[in-house]
């Protein structure tokens, strides 16, 4: 993931900073707020019957790649009035720059949406396992690209950059 996103920055011109980015620092009630994917209520103990789970890990890739969510285009500096609103956090997204992260899952998002339709229309059973398999581990690297865009010491970590900087 870290691959395909320093090639999105060197095509579009832009220069990596030597070192990684600031931390941002959120109070318990901010992080309760912002985290609420990472929620899991404790049932009483007991035998139930028509238990579901919901599995939003390979949502979170779709997501970034519609609402460009991205590093650089989350509170970005062009954007502050005017740009898409993230409801109850105070963030905007920037509506003017498309960011490296959806840029760089876009490619293996898609691959991994054709191996899943090459998966149910295929007939040899051996077909079927090699599509399945290449497409669960696209789902994998991509569900990376989330827990990857937080990670503090990332360089391209919570940075405004500005497009067109020569390399």
């Amino acid at each position: 993931m870290t691959s395909l996103q320093y090639y999105q920055a060197h095509r579009l011109g832009i220069l990596l900073p030597w070192n990684p980015g600031k931390p941002i620092y959120m109070t318990a009630w901010e992080l309760n707020k912002a985290d609420r994917g990472g929620l899991i209520l404790d049932a009483r103990p007991g035998v139930y019957w028509n238990v579901g789970e919901l599995d939003f890990k390979s949502l979170y890739p779709i997501l970034m790649l519609k609402h460009n969510i991205s590093g650089e285009t989350v509170n970005c500096e062009c954007c502050k009035q005017d740009g898409f609103k993230v409801p109850e956090l105070g963030y905007h997204v920037c509506k003017r720059w498309r960011g490296i992260v959806p840029r760089a899952i876009e490619l293996p998002l898609k691959k991994r949406l054709r191996y899943k339709q090459l998966y149910k229309e295929a007939d040899d059973p051996e077909l079927r396992q090699l599509y399945k398999q290449r497409s669960d581990t696209l789902k994998w690297i991509l569900v990376t690209a989330f827990g990857h865009l937080g990670f503090g010491t990332r360089k391209l970590a919570r940075r405004y950059f500005e497009p067109a900087i020569a390399i």
